[in-house]
């Protein structure tokens, strides 16, 4: 990502000052589709002459709404957390 960046003369500070939430999210990799994702539900709203990709996708998240994933478990206590293999500090790529 950084490399990218460089290409239009963006050092790494820069990427970090201006991009933090993206620079974070790059240091635990790339997303599977490598940024390149191909779209299917914008093609298929569009092939249906639908105006809102909201009558394609099956289960689209509604404004005002609760969804399944706001009621989250209770937070773990000491003895339930294992440290994972390996892991990283906030900031540190």
């Amino acid at each position: 990502m950084i490399k990218a960046f460089e290409l239009v003369r963006l050092g790494e500070d820069d990427v970090k000052a201006k991009f933090p939430a993206m620079y974070n999210a790059f240091c635990y990799g790339a997303p599977p589709h490598a940024g390149i994702a191909p779209g299917v539900d914008r093609m298929v709203m569009l092939l249906a002459g639908e105006d809102s990709i909201r009558e394609i996708i099956p289960f689209p998240i509604r404004a005002g709404h609760p969804q399944g994933y706001h009621a989250r478990p209770a937070p773990a206590s000491g003895g339930h957390i294992r440290r994972p293999f390996h892991s990283r500090r906030r900031g540190s790529c």
